[in-house]
């Protein structure tokens, strides 16, 4: 994942400042900091939820994107 500045868009120099899993195993929340405008953000890597198909093969549960 690549992470840009919202306020500089700046994406070479950014430090994570906090991380946290997020509930049930869904994703990770990071806090970062933009080291050129001192801008903080917040982004998630959400993990893509798996099914099983009826013939039982897996996949992506609708509407969720793997990363």
């Amino acid at each position: 994942m690549i992470a840009k500045c919202p306020v500089c868009g700046n994406m070479a120099n950014l430090i994570v400042i906090d991380t946290r899993e997020l509930p049930r195993e869904f994703g990770i929340r990071r806090r970062r900091e933009c080291m050129l405008c001192k801008g903080r953000f917040t982004t998630y890597e959400l993990m893509g939820k798996r099914r099983t198909n009826e013939n039982g093969t897996s996949g992506t549960a609708p509407g969720i994107s793997e990363q």
